[in-house]
């Protein structure tokens, strides 16, 4: 609704005037929330009239109803005669009130009673509106010389007619030469506006325009007016707010901004019970006045919660509000309780989010080569008149956001490029978003391009803005799907304009979850110079001893070289009297951390000496706050990546803060997983002349760095200094008595790792105990069993089904840990046309934020543009989904593991779609899906506070003790809930081929000690060598006959189920104890591929005793890699295995249609045994042997106090200090791995 002479829109309910909007509202698409609640049948009507000008044009866009309203098959009576049914008000009924005087308003017209925070909230909550009318209204144009409610004071002089004030007037009055304007400003001479003459009145008298209290707004709320501030008298113009007797300053401006009306927004936020003043400040003469013009309040009206769900395409907010899916994660509090900006589940699902709060973000970095860089700055920039007064993320000046520096040395033309990582071209629903402000009379030009190759400078332009667009920032968004398929960066260029008054900037940048990175970069991208290698080769590091260390064992608080280094240039303990140590200031910042002896500079800050030997000879390192720098700028000291920490690690450190003017001293994180660091202590603030010592835990971490971040105060007197950092307790090798909360102890004590990767199929701990003890929890699916047991169903609208496998002929050849019969859930694209959709569902969870966590596996190989597979989260109404995840394009022939957080406002169930390529190599398989137990709750964990078993072991709560897994299925209840003999239990041992050795019972005993205290944990104690497997009897066994379905132990211990969660591997594959699965490295090379030695463990020139089975011979390969030659009829490592008749992974693997995929629905098919000719009793049994398996493993019928709630706090943020992968190859995915495991797997 723009111009000069409007109607007014009406939204009616039969007779009932429900919401109304009249006159000029501004030149901007504005959102209305309705609530219908009626008790019989109605229909909405939207009416617009024509006002008396053909400039009055009224539209409306995007009209949606919430789930809650239900379309009726009735119709409706007709309208009262002579009327048109529509604009007619209810009659006034006068008439006692029962409403609270306190809490409550009575409405006019039919005394109702409302509720007086709906008082002055922008909407019209009574029939007749009389909530809102002694408000300030939407839009006020002063039309008529009315206020509309706001109301003007003065300071007052000795005579009225000198007093310096707001006035109404019309533009008609100023003559042409006045400093007032001569048109209001919509360029109409007859229009109106406020102005302050500065022609009576002295300098400095001020005069204010108060609005009337304003009960509530909305979480996007902005001011936004037009003023005209012409002339060089020093005047100014101020806009603040009054909330419980507390003044906010929101903006401000001053001096001469030439001879037009100034576009001005200000953001508000949401608020309650305040009111805002408009104040002209006069100058040094009458040649400086002041007009404002066309206020309006912009998407100011309170949310309304629909607890019955929102409409398709949008969030709902955890108060119960709806918000456009696509504002979701883009650093705004749409919702007004943030909960659309959760970081925990925000940095990890919106890939590339960076508010540079703590400098630039790995996924973006300045173009080398750029004429000129994009820079950091917090408040104004240097130059006044240009940039923004603070940054978007926290609206104020101490946020930080990046500018174009318009200014000399830069000439008009210099360009800045910000280039973000390498996105594949594959990517769909690929969004950017983030926020510009180009403000000033000189603005250039600010381009978003999309970059192919830097052989070229032919980059594809997409968007582009020049010129001043006002004091503000504005929000932006760009689809990235073009007709180019190629991997690209995106790239945001700042060109400067004519003259110093044009520094642009940007903020918070983010990228919408279906962008995905790219494992290579783009051709010709400027990387560094290639490194030699080195006497230990390319795979090794080269000790300054000339001894060779692996890579992972650098920056590890081990002296693994013998001389310390491999940890000399890490940023270890440091007193500066000889360099930095390895620390290094960031290139992300704009101030330096300087070394330096004796005083800083400036007088009356910084300290005399160092700390370590408290003399002028001594050295520090300090950050120098006075000219060049500004408020607010940064330094950065930087730590090298660290591989681990151990739980006991502190960092000590000495810090000086010693001035009037002190800003703040940090000490942050910085790990891989999350671009927000995670600040660990911080101090503001003077803090006195002496030195004071400092303790921070940095606890367990894996792939992390160390910052120290100072941020200059307000002036020069604000130097900080730091001296003597130290390490204590870093060293993994050493014990712990307990974790944080949100962390798992391994079983050894050696480490604790982050709940989250506790039970995910991937082995974390040293001695793999945060995969042992596991129970299934709600939504869990190995697909060893029907998905109606693990309650996952097909979805009934789309293209297809997804089907159960233990092979396939385009997909995975076998399933994730590579056994011999296992499953995986698949998309057949031999079954489906190109573009076909399929979806699968898992149960429903309760609803939460930050404590839910998804892992699972996925396998992409073939086609190039494969896919893509989308992860979404359902409401349990339906109407709402939200894409959480999304991969497409060939991801390797492996198997990659992702590990996301899930949250929702309302119940959810999670869909996996994976959508057919244009090739018939596009099968796309999904394996062991695993949901923390905080889903299933909606809630915190606690502390546990039952014992905690150890490997090998498994509690029975009824005794409060731990029984060792060979108690279990032994046919002997030991437990007295039975939890050791479950009903899954094997009436027979599975068919093996040939027995092992005979075992001996030995009678059952326990020490004989009472209940462990809470949280104990029991040592395991082990006399066998690394590459060896302890027997119950304390027997050694090579650990390669672990698993391997040959009793090779006295006690048979080496093939439990409690020892062994898988019975049999695949041809050509082994079991790996510490990686509990099976895996097809090269044995005897002398690399530990399994990280136990298992591989190593069986290697020379003679088989041990009973190695080889069922008549086969003993035979070495190579040096010393030893197997068996097996007779015709059995195969595996030593012959234990029985062939079936139809080679199991055959190069002509049948058709899906012939067996090797199935509707999920069915179940696992009887067929793939291969035993044609046994369909009762061996169907059975061996139904029953897959049910123990995947049951076993799992957990199933055992109580763990372990993993039986967890504990993490209630006030929850993820925990990214922990490495997810645990010494596996990440890629540029943040959720995806390479695992050298498969790379070679056919």
């Amino acid at each position: 609704m723009l111009e000069a002479t409007w109607g007014e829109i009406t939204v009616a309910h039969l007779q009932v005037i429900y919401s109304d909007r009249s006159g000029e509202q501004g030149a901007y698409w504005q959102e209305i929330v309705i609530p219908l609640n009626y008790s019989s049948d109605f229909q909405i009507i939207v009416e617009a009239k024509v006002g008396d000008s053909f400039l009055g044009d009224i539209a409306i866009d995007d009209i949606s109803f919430t789930p809650g309203c239900q379309a009726s098959s009735g119709s409706l009576p007709p309208p009262p005669t002579g009327s048109s049914g529509i604009t007619v008000r209810p009659p006034v009924s006068p008439g006692q009130s029962n409403c609270n005087a306190n809490t409550q308003f009575t409405c006019v017209s039919d005394r109702s009673c409302i509720s007086k925070n709906q008082v002055c909230d922008f909407r019209k909550n009574c029939a007749d509106g009389s909530d809102e009318a002694n408000c300030v209204p939407t839009f006020c144009g002063f039309t008529n010389g009315s206020l509309c409610n706001w109301r003007i004071n003065a300071s007052q002089s000795g005579r009225p007619d000198q007093t310096y004030k707001w006035k109404v007037d019309t533009a008609s009055s100023a003559s042409p030469g006045d400093f007032p304007p001569t048109e209001d400003q919509e360029g109409q001479r007859a229009g109106w506006y406020v102005w302050a003459d500065s022609s009576p009145g002295a300098f400095l008298d001020s005069t204010e325009l108060y609005s009337p209290i304003i009960g509530q707004t909305g979480p996007q709320c902005k001011l936004v007016l037009y003023y005209w501030m012409q002339g060089h008298a020093r005047h100014s113009m101020e806009i603040y707010l009054q909330v419980n007797n507390r003044t906010e300053h929101l903006w401000a401006g001053e001096d001469d901004h030439g001879n037009e009306w100034q576009h001005l927004e200000v953001f508000l936020g949401p608020r309650q019970n305040f009111n805002l003043v408009i104040q002209a400040r006069r100058g040094r003469s009458f040649t400086g006045d002041l007009s404002v013009d066309s206020i309006n309040f912009i998407n100011c009206q309170p949310p309304i919660s629909v607890p019955q769900g929102c409409p398709a395409n949008n969030f709902q907010c955890n108060n119960g509000y709806c918000v456009k899916q696509n504002l979701k994660c883009d650093f705004s509090n749409d919702c007004g309780d943030s909960s659309d900006e959760i970081a925990v589940e925000c940095d990890q699902t919106y890939k590339g989010r960076c508010n540079f709060e703590h400098g630039l973000c790995p996924q973006w970095q300045n173009d080398p080569s750029a004429k000129i860089p994009w820079l950091l700055s917090s408040a104004r920039t240097t130059t006044a008149g240009t940039g923004p007064l603070g940054d978007h993320t926290t609206r104020t000046s101490s946020g930080t956001y990046l500018y174009i520096e318009s200014s000399s040395p830069q000439k008009p033309g210099d360009t800045a490029r910000l280039n973000s990582a390498t996105i594949k071209g594959t990517s769909r629903d690929c969004t950017l978003r983030f926020y510009y402000h180009m403000f000033g009379a000189n603005i250039g030009t600010l381009n978003i391009k999309k970059r192919y190759s830097f052989v070229t400078e032919n980059l594809e332009p997409l968007f582009s803005w020049s010129g001043n667009r006002g004091d503000f920032w504005y929000r932006f968004e760009q689809n990235l799907t073009t007709s180019n398929q190629g991997d690209f960066e995106v790239v945001i260029e700042g060109i400067v304009g004519n003259g110093y008054f044009g520094d642009s900037a940007i903020d918070d940048v983010s990228l919408t979850p279906g962008c995905q990175f790219a494992v290579n970069q783009i051709p010709g991208v400027p990387t560094p110079a290639p490194t030699i290698p080195g006497a230990c080769g390319s795979s090794q590091l080269t000790c300054g001893n000339g001894n060779c260390y692996n890579p992972s064992q650098k920056c590890n608080f081990q002296d693994d070289c013998g001389d310390n280094s491999d940890e000399t240039n890490c940023g270890t303990s440091c007193k500066f009297e000889s360099g930095l140590c390895g620390w290094h200031n960031s290139l992300n910042d704009n101030l330096d951390w300087k070394v330096l002896s004796g005083p800083t500079p400036s007088q009356n800050t910084g300290p005399q000496n160092d700390h370590t030997f408290g003399t002028s000879a001594g050295h520090y390192l300090y950050v120098e706050s006075s000219s060049p720098a500004h408020p607010q700028d940064k330094a950065l000291l930087e730590s090298a990546v660290y591989y681990q920490s151990g739980p006991n690690c502190n960092l000590t450190f000495w810090y000086n803060m010693n001035g009037k003017q002190i800003g703040t001293l940090q000490v942050l994180l910085k790990t891989s997983i999350s671009n927000q660091l995670l600040t660990l202590w911080q101090k503001t603030g003077n803090q006195g002349p002496a030195w004071q010592q400092a303790v921070v835990q940095i606890r367990s971490n894996s792939q992390f760095a160390v910052v120290f971040e100072a941020r200059t105060g307000g002036g020069y007197l604000g130097d900080i200094a730091i001296d003597d950092i130290s390490y204590t307790g870093c060293n993994t090798g050493q014990t712990v008595a307990s974790c944080k909360p949100t962390q798992f102890l391994c079983a050894n004590q050696m480490l604790c790792i982050d709940r989250r990767y506790r039970c995910d199929e991937k082995v974390d701990c040293s001695d793999g105990s945060d995969e042992d003890n596991c129970r299934p929890f709600n939504g869990d699916c190995s697909f060893e069993t029907s998905l109606n047991q693990c309650q996952w169903t097909q979805s009934a609208g789309d293209d297809g089904d997804w089907l159960i496998a233990s092979t396939t002929r385009n997909g995975p050849k076998r399933d994730h840990r590579n056994t011999a019969t296992g499953h995986f859930l698949f998309m057949n694209s031999s079954s489906q046309k190109p573009g076909d959709v399929v979806r699968i569902k898992t149960p429903f969870f309760p609803a939460s934020h930050g404590v839910c966590y998804m892992r699972f596996w996925y396998y992409m190989f073939g086609a190039t543009n494969i896919g893509p597979l989308k992860v979404f989260l359902q409401n349990r109404v339906g109407n709402t989904t939200d894409l959480f995840w999304e991969m497409s394009g060939s991801q390797g022939m492996q198997w990659n593991y992702v590990n996301i957080p899930l949250g929702s406002a309302q119940d959810f169930a999670v869909i996996f779609e994976a959508t057919r390529g244009d090739q018939d190599n596009s099968d796309i398989a999904v394996d062991d899906v695993s949901f923390t137990p905080e889903c299933s709750t909606g809630a915190p964990p606690v502390a546990p506070n039952r014992t905690v078993c150890y490997q090998g072991t498994f509690f029975c709560a009824p005794k409060k003790q731990c029984y060792p897994n060979d108690w279990k299925c032994d046919g002997v209840q030991d437990c007295p809930d039975g939890s050791d003999e479950p009903n899954t239990c094997p009436t027979t041992r599975p068919v093996t081929g040939i027995v092992g050795p005979t075992t001996t019972a030995k009678p059952k005993t326990l020490s004989p000690t009472s209940a462990p205290p809470t949280t104990t944990r029991h040592v395991i104690t082990t006399t066998c060598p690394q590459s060896k497997f302890q027997c119950g009897d304390g027997t050694c066994i090579p650990l390669l006959l672990l698993c391997d379905a040959i009793a090779d132990c006295p006690d048979g211990s080496d093939e439990t189920p409690g020892n062994c969660p898988i019975q049999k591997c695949d041809v050509g594959f082994y079991y790996c104890k510490k990686q509990r699965q099976c895996i097809n490295g090269t044995r005897c090379d002398n690399k530990d591929d399994c990280g136990d030695k298992t591989d190593e463990s069986v290697c020379g020139n003679a088989c041990p005793p009973n190695f080889c089975q069922g008549g086969s011979t003993c035979q070495k390969t190579g040096l010393k890699t030893l197997s068996c030659s097996c007779p015709p009829g059995l195969n595996g490592i030593r012959c234990q295995y029985r062939e079936s008749k139809a080679s199991r992974h055959a190069s002509a693997a049948p058709s899906s249609s012939s067996g090797t995929g199935w509707k999920a629905a069915v179940g696992v098919i009887v067929g793939l045994l291969g035993v044609v000719g046994i369909l009762g009793a061996g169907y059975f049994l061996w139904r029953k042997q897959r049910e123990r398996n995947f049951n076993e493993r799992l957990g199933i019928g055992l109580e763990n106090p372990s993993y039986d709630g967890g504990d993490m706090n209630a006030d929850f943020q993820m925990n990214s200090m922990e490495d997810p992968f645990q010494g596996v190859r990440m890629t540029s995915d943040a959720t995806s791995i390479e695992n050298p495991l498969y790379q070679d797997m056919a």
